[in-house]
């Protein structure tokens, strides 16, 4: 063997070897911080493409346009992390109001933690000058009348909700009902309910008593276990109930529907939230209540009933989807009749009905989506939220001061943004090793005549975790 053929072989062999230590390094990202890079151009391993396909347009000299909303796209990691920094390089050529990003922190309730990109009416109102700005730490606080010298000043003396909105910050309100009365009355909710789905109640110092109807249509064959969870006035769980797999799978075998029974001691005098987590397999088919404040937060999906529904929602914007071609129908909301006539297509519309709003389907099995409460009267709404900036009309009305945890966007050159939004991974859902993360901008649509579009040439992430040696330490600490 002479000394060249030696030479090529050792060359070869020490490539294969430093070939392997860099993959095992990718996975293994022993420094715990690593950086992925997708420029559209061509495809990546870890970030993967934007989809659906007919929300997006094919990209061109890498840059890609966005024509619906929203779009989702996986990270796929070697290993869990703790934190990620998302970046975008978008440019927002259809002026959409709201651009956001999200992350699936739950599989079975399709939830994202959602963190804003680009609130277009906060960087105009702060252009215009016209409203006095504050920001401190992350946080801006807008004076339409300037009467506070500090956001300090302001979460002390808190001005009446009615004066004020928010945007992606939570501020508990001290919500009062005055002239409540505690009932024996029992109440029905009659329309049956399809997955999951969070209701408010009120509770003067009495028990909690709820009862709901559950059965299991099984149309796929995952188990179809659930779990309720009651929230105090603070947003923190206060007590869970669960119900088991019924154990059948085939739908053609139906068991009797299984009440389960929502109880509590005494509770102190307040708004609590209920929420159902369950898969779409799940159907409530009625709740029976004592209470008489049963307001249903922001969505639900009306499984298919005998009768015509008649809701009352607060708020004025709302948007109707149905999977079922027998349910598509023209939807009074409102002044406004909503021709749904497509299956799977999101129809937004405005009900020009001021505060509260009237919903009549003749036909069930729609998903009704909004930022407001539904429920069956006006008597049944509650609502202790403040006042959104997404959901405040275009003239802010008797709105003097906006409250929001928000980064105005870098701007570059010709018309592109630099937007960036960190996530918390230590609860996000992550499945075959991939992360689910979601890119919103609710104002377009890809069925509408419109050519509007959000351009977008890069997306970038930052993961952060353990190193390899706290990982080390921690499974020691195990054994």
């Amino acid at each position: 063997m002479t000394d060249k053929f030696k030479y090529y072989r050792f060359i070869i062999w020490l490539t294969l070897v430093l070939l392997l230590v860099f993959l095992a390094y990718q996975a293994i990202v022993p420094s715990g911080q690593i950086t992925y890079n997708y420029d559209l151009t061509n495809s990546n391993e870890f970030i993967g493409l934007l989809t659906p396909a007919d929300r997006v347009e094919r990209p061109v000299d890498g840059i890609q346009k966005i024509i619906g909303n929203p779009v989702y796209f996986s990270l796929r990691t070697t290993r869990p992390f703790q934190r990620a920094k998302v970046t975008y390089r978008i440019k927002n050529s259809a002026e959409t109001s709201l651009i956001e990003s999200g992350i699936l922190v739950d599989g079975k309730a399709w939830r994202y933690d959602t963190k804003p990109l680009q609130n277009l009416s906060l960087d105009n109102l702060i252009k215009s000058g016209d409203w006095g700005l504050i920001e401190t730490d992350g946080l801006m606080l807008l004076q339409r009348q300037e009467r506070y010298n500090s956001i300090d000043d302001f979460l002390a003396q808190v001005p009446d909700s009615k004066e004020m909105a928010l945007y992606n910050y939570n501020l508990k309100a001290n919500f009062k009902l005055s002239d409540y009365q505690s009932s024996s009355t029992l109440r029905f909710w009659p329309y049956p309910l399809r997955g999951n789905y969070q209701f408010y109640t009120y509770l003067k110092n009495e028990a909690l008593d709820i009862t709901l109807l559950i059965s299991d249509i099984n149309e796929n064959a995952d188990a179809d276990a659930l779990q309720v969870l009651l929230y105090d006035q603070d947003n923190k769980v206060i007590k869970t109930w669960s119900l088991p797999d019924d154990g059948i799978s085939d739908p053609a075998y139906k068991i009797p529907a299984r009440e389960l029974a929502l109880t509590t001691d005494k509770l102190a005098e307040g708004v609590y939230k209920v929420e159902l987590k369950a898969n779409s397999d799940i159907i409530t088919d009625s709740i029976k209540t004592r209470h008489s404040k049963l307001a249903f937060i922001n969505r639900l999906w009306l499984a298919p009933a005998s009768s015509a529904i008649n809701l009352t929602a607060s708020g004025s914007a709302y948007s109707f989807q149905t999977i079922n071609p027998a349910s598509r129908q023209e939807i009074k909301f409102g002044a406004e009749a909503v021709l749904l006539n497509q299956t799977y297509r999101q129809i937004f519309s405005r009900g020009r009905c001021g505060a509260q709003c009237s919903i009549q389907l003749a036909r069930a099995d729609v998903i009704v989506a909004g930022e407001g409460v539904l429920g069956l009267t006006a008597d049944n709404l509650i609502d202790p939220r403040f006042q959104n900036l997404n959901s405040v009309n275009n003239s802010l009305g008797s709105i003097k001061y906006i409250l929001a945890r928000y980064t105005r966007p870098k701007v570059l050159a010709n018309g592109w943004l630099q937007l960036s939004a960190e996530f918390d991974l230590t609860g996000a859902y992550r499945e075959d090793n991939k992360y689910s993360l979601i890119l919103s901008a609710p104002s377009l649509s890809a069925e509408d005549e419109l050519a509007d579009y959000v351009e977008i040439d890069n997306i970038q992430v930052e993961l952060s975790g353990l190193n390899w040696w706290e990982i080390i330490k921690a499974l020691v600490k195990k054994i």
